[in-house]
């Protein structure tokens, strides 16, 4: 439908033809739903982004969970405890190494100050007066301004951290439920491809944590060795911060390697060019090396991604039809993985085959589509659904 209609018609008041241009309701509404998309948007942004958070860090943890709640533990005691666990651990390293990482902190300040006051002296007269006119001091004020900022900036991050916790062990626990209440929204012709699609995003996304948790261990540990041996000031700072900045893709352990090389020039230029090709020579290994035999390792075989299917209930037929395969490939899958659920004694539920014409239900190890019923021998048949749950 056009956003607009444009017509041309003659006016007796002027020499030449008068443009109207006429707009839809619909493209109104359109216009409309847009602003207001935006708006909700710049006022929502930070709960959407503590909703995102939460949903990947529950990915990363559901295997856990599940691990756990197949040893007869409740699932809700098994969320809480995994992510009290974690929050203990994380929590307990800070501050175990909370002092010796704020002395490597001062250090560091203080080799910065060191260099930006060495720079400012070799500067041109003009540039410092440029800089610092009148040599005037610095504004206390502004300093205890900055403060203040810092401790709120700090309170506002325990407090969405402490949230997103919450969360996080509300989606480890209702997630099922409130994903199939969502499911729900979908039309039901859309709705196999819509499952079938979010189960693959939450394959990738538990790929991609397991690779960026993976990469971001191995980068510490190998910035807080090499500095070690080298003699370089705060290698356990740098060490974190290496393992930090790994989560932003290319260019985050680049940023991470400037206050190692500042700190390293403390010593010399040769472990100043030391400390560069450890860096360089990692960053290439784990781009070419590292990251692929981590990232590329993570696709599912076609048995797993019928597995995956089937925590829904699902039938042979849109199996078939999402991957791609025939139904005796993919009957011929399933009689291996209810052989291999009922060894590793998984929830397994069938809703049996029935005639539509007479209602004669089929036994429930048929799980195989028949060709007729044995009573009416009528052909117009429901599949049975399969579901096997962890």
């Amino acid at each position: 439908m056009p956003i607009a209609a444009t017509r041309t018609v003659a006016d007796s008041r002027t020499t030449g033809p008068r443009r109207v241009i006429d707009i839809s309701t619909l493209s109104i509404v359109r216009v409309g739903a847009a602003i207001l998309l935006v708006w909700l948007w710049l006022h929502l942004w930070q709960l959407l982004l503590l909703v995102a958070v939460a949903v990947v860090v529950a990915i990363g943890l559901e295997p856990v969970v599940e691990w756990l709640e197949a040893r007869r533990l409740p699932r809700g005691l098994a969320a809480a405890g995994t992510v009290l666990v974690l929050t203990v651990l994380a929590v307990g390293f800070f501050w175990i190494t909370g002092e010796s990482l704020a002395a490597q902190a001062r250090n560091l300040s203080g080799h910065v100050q060191d260099v930006r006051s060495s720079l400012g002296a070799r500067l041109p007269d003009w540039v410092k007066q440029a800089a610092h006119p009148n040599n005037a001091p610095a504004d206390t004020s502004a300093m205890a301004g900055y403060a203040v900022n810092a401790g709120r900036l700090a309170f506002e991050g325990l407090v969405v951290g402490v949230l997103a916790l919450i969360l996080t062990i509300y989606l480890l626990i209702e997630g099922r439920q409130t994903y199939l209440w969502l499911l729900a929204y979908a039309p039901p012709r859309h709705r196999d491809r819509v499952n079938y699609t979010a189960l693959q995003a939450r394959e990738k996304i538990f790929g991609y944590i397991v690779g960026n948790v993976a990469t971001s261990a191995f980068a510490a540990a190998t910035v807080f060795v090499a500095l070690s041996l080298l003699k370089v000031p705060g290698a356990l700072l740098l060490a974190v911060l290496a393992g930090v900045f790994d989560f932003v893709p290319v260019l985050g352990f680049i940023c991470s390697a400037a206050p190692a090389l500042l700190l390293a020039a403390t010593r010399s230029l040769g472990v100043v060019i030391a400390v560069a090709v450890v860096y360089a020579g990692y960053h290439l290994a784990e781009n070419y090396y590292i990251g692929p035999k981590i990232y590329g390792g993570r696709d599912m075989t076609v048995r797993q991604q019928i597995e995956e299917m089937l925590r829904q209930p699902r039938t042979t037929s849109s199996v078939a039809h999402e991957l791609k395969l025939t139904k005796e490939e993919v009957e011929d899958h399933l009689k291996h993985l209810l052989k291999s659920a009922k060894a590793a004694d998984k929830d397994i539920r069938i809703e049996p085959a029935r005639c539509r014409s007479c209602g004669y239900v089929f036994s429930k190890d048929k799980v195989t589509r028949a060709s007729k019923c044995p009573e009416c021998k009528g052909t117009r048949l429901y599949e049975p659904l399969i579901q096997i749950r962890p």
